[in-house]
């Protein structure tokens, strides 16, 4: 969840600038399920950034279009075509070539617009740093609030398992492993538990090859993401490091999320809610929850073959009724996942989960 800045005085906090360089961290949703992480934003240090991340609530993040119509930029986010920002653009790409989803520049444009860092959407933009610069040789302090902001991003990339956690800019390795707690091997990939971690070059370096440059490039990089994760692959040479990124001998724990999915079977009617006569198949064998989590603990009470009633009252049974509620969350989840299949009237269902629903 989004964390607001306690209440203080003007004398306490200083300036809007100084309150985001200590608590905001950028754009998104934090257990969204697709993360980039970048060092800093660029552009200009204009008071008027975060005097409108104040006026948004002062939250750890925000949504990404209302803080830029808020500062009167509009150009990446109004029109039916919008120009695609020259660094999200291969981002985007990325992520639209991990879903098998078209990755061409209108398609870019229109996620950009649309889905980008929004408080409702799949993804979460963070900066190792909250201040503004036109480049990484501007001369600011970015030293102050560093380890403060370092482990309030551990706590929360530990806290909500992102499926993967891309951190662009090579030159800023040693923070990146901090942050993720691996040693990124040579091919940039470690498993920080069930997140797959990610390094790339930043998609705007001016040293960068051609070949890297293309969204091509980015497209197919997406794509690998999502073979490494179907195949839960832990990868060779990432071990477990501390804050201060010293290399511990112990490898990171292999067990990851996902077990393979078969083919969703062709959906006959479609459906919002799981109704409590749906009969749930389970698609996979192992539980693909993270070990000793919550939500692997409710999985635990699937049966093959019980309805949704009977799911909801095995759970309330187990862990009580604060983890019952969570059961149609976790069946939407668990279908939109192809862990679980519903059947309503002897046909198969698609519940079509909504967006704001996908990591809740």
């Amino acid at each position: 969840m989004p964390t607001t800045l306690p209440a203080t005085t003007s004398t306490e906090t200083g300036d809007a600038r100084e309150r985001a360089a200590r608590g905001w961290f950028g754009y998104g949703q934090w257990n969204a399920p697709y993360w980039f992480v970048g060092m800093e934003p660029g552009g200009t240090d204009d008071i008027a950034w975060y005097e409108t991340w104040l006026r948004l609530g002062g939250t750890e993040l925000c949504d990404c279009r209302d803080h830029h119509l808020g500062t009167s930029f509009s150009k990446w986010h109004v029109g039916s075509r919008p120009p695609v920002q020259w660094t999200w653009r291969r981002l985007i790409q990325l992520l639209l070539g991990y879903e098998g989803r078209p990755a061409d520049l209108d398609s870019v444009s229109a996620y950009q617009r649309d889905k980008w860092g929004a408080l409702t959407g799949d993804t979460a933009l963070a900066e190792v740093s909250a201040i503004r610069a036109r480049s990484i040789a501007t001369k600011l302090d970015r030293t102050t609030n560093l380890d403060q902001r370092v482990s309030i991003l551990q706590e929360r990339l530990a806290a909500n398992e992102p499926n993967f956690a891309v951190f662009y800019g090579t030159t800023f390795r040693n923070i990146y492993e901090r942050i993720a707690q691996v040693k990124f091997d040579a091919k940039g990939y470690g498993w920080s538990g069930a997140t797959l971690c990610v390094l790339v070059v930043h998609p705007a370096a001016r040293s960068i090859s051609s070949e890297v440059k293309s969204g091509d490039w980015w497209i197919r990089k997406g794509a690998e993401i999502r073979t490494i994760i179907a195949q839960k692959k832990p990868v060779q040479g990432c071990v477990t490091v501390t804050a201060k990124t010293v290399p511990q001998s112990v490898a990171p724990d292999p067990a990851r999320r996902y077990s393979s999915r078969p083919p969703r079977p062709k959906k006959a009617i479609g459906s919002f809610e799981p109704e409590p006569s749906d009969v749930i198949r389970l698609l996979v064998e192992d539980n693909p929850k993270l070990a000793a989590s919550k939500s692997y603990r409710r999985f635990e009470s699937y049966r093959d073959g019980m309805t949704v009633g009977e799911y909801k009252a095995a759970v309330f049974e187990r862990l009580g009724k604060t983890e019952a509620r969570k059961c149609k969350v976790d069946v939407k989840w668990d279908s939109d996942r192809n862990f679980i299949q519903l059947i309503r009237g002897g046909q198969p269902i698609d519940l079509s989960i909504p967006v704001w629903l996908r990591r809740a």
